[in-house]
């Protein structure tokens, strides 16, 4: 549940607990992730070059995922919402905004799944959201959001979470065409972009029909 507040373009988000458990004992750390590999006993080959292998080549990649975070979505709709930890999308995955002029407003949601890794539960996180221009600098809209997350308990242990967000985009305007990125930071750290595509058309003049024979004087 989020409870949103500020005005105009500038949104502030903060979110509930969710999937918040009293299993503390599931957070893991990588250290102890390593230790495993450590003291297998199915290393037949060398200790170095065995752990280095499963290090370097393998687990290594399994290790970052573990204790990364991660969105594993992130992208617009045209509506969606977030309940009972499930998410809702109509219209989702659009990226042109066609407009016959511009400034244009822009009116939809963004969603993101983010994957949360076992150290970081029972702690809060913080989420923003921005957006850049074409030219790469940073506009005045910015979504700030908290959230903090526990172990579901039938997790084993030291897996990670996911965590599903949506948030409306009110007081969007964009002033010109164009490429623009939503960028998605945790804790600080960017973690995603999602590029749109705002395109000027000008409207298409149809020719004026014909008249139709039966509409003709008769002679």
């Amino acid at each position: 549940m989020f409870r949103p507040s500020g005005c105009g373009s500038r949104r502030t988000y903060a979110s509930t607990a969710v999937g918040l458990s009293s299993i503390a004992q599931s957070t893991a750390t990588a250290q102890e992730f390593g230790g495993l590999y450590e003291n297998s006993p199915s290393i037949g080959m060398t200790s170095c070059h065995t752990l280095g292998y499963h290090c370097c080549m393998t687990e290594s990649r399994k290790l970052d995922w573990l204790v990364d975070f991660e969105a594993l979505a992130f992208f617009t709709a045209d509506h969606a919402v977030v309940e009972n930890d499930k998410l809702y999308v109509n219209g989702g995955y659009w990226n042109a905004i066609p407009r016959d002029s511009f400034p244009a407003r822009v009116v939809g949601s963004l969603v993101a799944v983010i994957k949360v890794p076992a150290r970081a539960y029972l702690e809060n996180h913080r989420i923003t959201i921005g957006l850049e221009d074409p030219e790469g600098e940073s506009l005045p809209f910015r979504i700030d959001g908290e959230f903090r997350l526990g172990a579901s308990p039938h997790l084993n242990r030291g897996d990670p979470s996911i965590i599903s967000l949506a948030f409306p985009l009110e007081g969007l305007v964009l002033e010109r065409a164009g490429e623009y990125s939503f960028v998605l930071s945790i804790d600080g750290n960017e973690t995603e972009r999602y590029r749109i595509h705002a395109v000027q058309s000008p409207p298409i003049q149809l020719p004026f029909d014909a008249p139709n024979s039966g509409d003709e004087e008769k002679e």
